[in-house]
């Protein structure tokens, strides 16, 4: 699946081309931004976060040779204070910046849905220096939020899908 996207929030402008892999072998990818979540809550709402005035996943780049799995972890307790568990891959995006319409080198996004296990008191994200606003939305609602155009929408309906759902309540 392939999009041509121009992002345009708070602050910031660009415009990518996106290609989405639903293939989680992500030791055959290289240059790796990216480490973004769809967590859930019990209630099967989404987290997002802001903390440089427009919302977002939470999520971050890889440190000191981590896998993304503890980028995953790291970045999830950083910039949302929760703590995660049943965390599944979902594939990665190969993005690349369009300037001038010129194509830079492009780069890689891996995306993963994960349950939050606990939700902490919120803290001072340490890339920021600033308290994140945390807010449960519905999966529906995403673009109103992140405008990621429909390759971002299909991710996070196939999150919806994978995700390790609570057992019922029995009476």
């Amino acid at each position: 699946m392939k999009e041509r996207l121009r992002v345009e929030v708070p602050g910031f402008s660009a415009e990518y081309n996106i290609e989405w892999f639903e293939d989680t072998d992500f030791l055959k990818i290289e240059n790796i931004k990216q480490v973004y979540g769809i967590l859930f809550n019990k209630e099967g709402e989404m987290l997002v976060i802001n903390t440089v005035g427009n919302w977002q996943l939470p999520g971050g780049k890889p440190e000191c040779n981590e896998s993304w799995e503890e980028t995953a972890i790291r970045e999830s307790m950083e910039e949302a204070d929760v703590e995660i568990e049943n965390i599944i891959p979902l594939g990665f995006q190969r993005v690349s910046e369009i300037k001038r319409d010129e194509e830079l080198p492009f780069f890689h996004q891996i995306r993963f849905v994960a349950n939050i296990k606990k939700l902490n008191e919120s803290s001072i994200d340490p890339a920021t220096g600033k308290v994140p606003e945390r807010r449960f939305i519905k999966p529906e609602e995403f673009l109103k939020y992140c405008p990621w155009g429909k390759i971002s929408q299909y991710i996070i309906n196939l999150a919806e899908e994978k995700r390790v759902k609570p057992a019922p309540v029995k009476h």
